[in-house]
């Protein structure tokens, strides 16, 4: 829900008195004036230090990477909407932060393990077929 330019609700109130009384009337909502649904309370985001944030970017990029998903997933106002509500407190990094850090690495983590494993084959064969 969006907040209306200039932070009234003039217009929408002129059009739900008339247009619909009996709707209003019926139900019992009278109401004299039209109340903001939005939320002005200001939420404290993780600092950009702390182990639960770390956490969830880490998960973050696992998820755009082992899915495939492109990094401009995380700009939809669904996505925002999704992940605020389960947790208030994290801040979606923006899609360079992604790109340029958190996918990278992730990249050096798993080219690191894959090495590690690597390391204790004695023989292996490999083919390709043209």
């Amino acid at each position: 829900m969006t907040k209306p330019k200039g932070g009234s609700t003039f217009n929408l109130e002129q059009h739900v008195r008339p247009k619909h009384k009996a709707h209003r009337d019926s139900a019992g909502l009278r109401q004299s004036k039209i109340t903001s649904h939005t939320t002005s309370s200001k939420v404290d985001h993780y600092s950009p230090h702390c182990t639960r944030k770390k956490e969830l970017d880490e998960a973050l990029a696992f998820f755009l990477a082992k899915d495939s998903r492109p990094t401009h997933l995380v700009q939809g106002a669904g996505f925002q909407r999704l992940i605020k509500m389960f947790d208030p407190n994290y801040k979606v990094p923006d899609c360079p932060t992604i790109s340029k850090k958190l996918l990278p690495e992730l990249q050096n983590e798993k080219v690191k393990e894959l090495t590690a494993i690597v390391a204790l084959v004695k023989w292996f064969s490999l083919t390709k077929d043209m």
